[in-house]
């Protein structure tokens, strides 16, 4: 009889211990899964309020004014500055440093918002929709004047802008 008394107190041990594993194993879950929400709820609400933060300080005037900066530089740097190099190589004359310095004072023409969103095969063309909602394209205007050492990058961009921002 002692004998099956072990026997069936082992059993009862090794079911209470299947039990106590299952117990844990639940407990590691709930704990999990407590943490995955918390996580998500972490996430959302950082979104929540980057979103707010975004819409505080992007304004329309802020994006607009941004945007044409942005192309109004790759106009002088990736095509102005580089047809003028171009030029000057195939004609071999003045090197280009010396051509743009002659613009120096006086600046190039004046280029208005319309001819740079048309330059270059209209590479800006998806801007126009949005620029044309708050800016005249032929009042808002851009003047480059070059500065010294008369490189790709080196000038200044003299904008008039000429937007209804409400």
């Amino acid at each position: 009889m002692a004998y099956s008394k072990n026997i069936h107190s082992g059993r009862a041990r090794v079911k209470s211990s299947r039990r106590a594993t299952s117990k844990s194993a639940s407990r590691k879950n709930f704990v999990f899964g407590k943490r995955a929400v918390m996580t998500i709820i972490v996430v959302a609400m950082m979104t929540v309020i980057l979103a707010v933060l975004f819409s505080i300080f992007a304004t329309p005037e802020r994006t607009i004014t941004k945007k044409i900066e942005d192309i109004a530089a790759d106009y002088y740097e990736n095509y102005l500055y580089t047809s003028i190099a171009s030029s000057s190589a195939i004609n071999n004359t003045k090197p280009v440093t010396e051509i743009i310095g002659n613009y120096a004072k006086r600046g190039f023409d004046t280029i208005t918002l319309h001819q740079l969103l048309l330059f270059d095969g209209q590479r800006h063309a998806d801007a126009a929709t949005i620029l044309s909602r708050y800016c005249d394209e032929y009042e808002t205007t851009i003047h480059y004047y070059p500065t010294e050492p008369f490189g790709q990058k080196d000038y200044h961009a003299d904008i008039k802008y000429s937007c209804i921002f409400k």
